[in-house]
């Protein structure tokens, strides 16, 4: 019926759009939950999962306790389920959709229990249920009642397939289908978002959900794929990136708030999509004579954290660059391998300014005399140099002569002349 004729019926009815995507997610946890308890698991496309129960008695003390376990999984992920625990899979489907909770049906229950239940539980073609109606056939006991024979002249392959069912007879082999890992969040909203705020509660939720799974896999992403749906139409893609795999969901959602901050979506947004490549922890070895330090995951997290408040080009592990320009070098993302200290300045220039700081040098018979300004200050008292060093005229040409400075004070300092700007390199002391 349309809305208004509902409002009209029940005042106070509350109405939702019907999401496919939030099913499938509903799905998806319905079935990783059920992984947890069973490894051979069929899934039919349909709001129906079936796992195989042979051997895993040898962990649950009787069928009911796995029953309970079942149930019990579903209702952790925030799902309300009918679970049923029967000899075979068609069984254990009509037993379930009579919507009566946790069943544990033993082979001598069964006939008793299908009996009663109505005709239109089977599904099938909607000839075969026709028919089945014209006959006055409204209840499993009465199909059951019937001959093989008249079933079969009357109704086809597919009645004694239904006639099979409503014994308890159909015994059709589960067919287990591996898991796939692929990790993934979906949501629809409910109207369109303009603002960043309940965007990021939104994305919360799905941050929430995903990690949660993967942390029971022992796993964690590094990046995360964000498509946000636009209205009317369209996507728009983006790239969460962490410098390590983590699993917090507070991480993630500063990623997300910096990517929305310096790149504002150009429409209000409709839909969230979040997918994840995921990556292996690090390992740990144990020590067997010293306590348990911190976990890896928390330097992976401090790291991660130090990219969103400092940037992803400020955070890595060193590598000096193939040139001659000394103090020159690139970050690379840390694990990516070839990174490593850099070479100490030669000349006894302890410590390096980078980048270089500018400074003001008085000449006499065109070499430096003396250091002005707030830091370094004074007059030279010994000098070495100039080095000339130059290069990059394929791309960006540059002199430079070095000189090595003795102040009054007895510190020595690294000074060069560049395009006629001093700079100070180094100290040392």
């Amino acid at each position: 019926m349309s809305a208004a004729c509902a409002r009209s019926l029940v005042p106070g009815v509350v109405l939702r759009k019907h999401c496919p995507e939030k099913i499938r997610t509903a799905l998806a946890d319905l079935e990783g939950a059920i992984r947890k308890i069973s490894p051979r698991v069929e899934v039919t496309g349909g709001p129906e999962i079936f796992c195989d129960a042979s051997g895993l008695l040898r962990r649950y003390e009787s069928e009911d306790a796995l029953a309970s376990a079942l149930w019990s999984a579903a209702g952790a992920v925030g799902l309300a389920t009918w679970v049923a625990v029967a000899s075979c899979r068609a069984t254990a489907s009509l037993a379930a959709r009579a919507g009566r909770g946790v069943m544990v049906l033993s082979p001598e229950e069964e006939p008793a229990f299908l009996a009663p239940l109505p005709i239109s539980l089977l599904g099938g073609p909607a000839d075969v249920q026709a028919a089945l109606h014209r006959f006055g056939i409204s209840r499993l006991g009465d199909l059951s009642a019937l001959s093989a024979q008249e079933v079969g002249l009357r109704l086809g392959p597919e009645g004694l397939r239904l006639w099979r069912t409503s014994r308890g007879e159909n015994c059709d082999p589960l067919l287990p289908v591996p898991e796939v890992e692929r990790f993934r969040e979906d949501e629809e909203l409910e109207y369109p978002l303009e603002h960043s705020g309940p965007l990021l509660d939104w994305l919360d939720r799905l941050f929430s959900r995903l990690l949660s799974r993967l942390a029971e896999r022992g796993l964690a992403p590094r990046r995360l794929h964000l498509v946000l749906g636009l209205y009317p139409r369209g996507q728009e893609p983006r790239c969460l990136e962490a410098a390590a795999p983590s699993v917090s969901a507070r991480l993630w959602r500063e990623l997300a708030a910096l990517s929305l901050e310096q790149a504002p979506p150009c429409a209000p947004i409709t839909a969230l999509r979040i997918e994840a490549e995921i990556e292996s922890p690090r390992p740990c070895q144990g020590e067997l004579f010293r306590p348990a330090g911190p976990a890896p995951s928390r330097l992976d997290e401090a790291l991660a954290r130090l990219t969103v408040l400092c940037g992803a080009e400020r955070v890595g592990s060193p590598r000096p660059r193939d040139g001659w320009l000394p103090g020159e070098y690139d970050l690379f993302p840390f694990g990516s391998g070839g990174g490593g200290s850099l070479p100490s300045a030669s000349g006894g220039a302890l410590r390096a300014m980078r980048p270089p700081l500018e400074i003001r040098v008085l000449l006499e018979r065109e070499r430096p005399a003396r250091l002005c300004g707030e830091w370094p200050r004074g007059r030279v008292r010994r000098l070495a140099g100039p080095w000339r060093l130059s290069g990059g005229w394929w791309e960006e040409a540059f002199t430079r002569d070095y000189y090595d400075v003795e102040l009054g004070e007895g510190r020595v300092y690294r000074i060069f002349q560049e395009r006629m700007r001093w700079f100070l390199s180094g100290a040392c002391g």
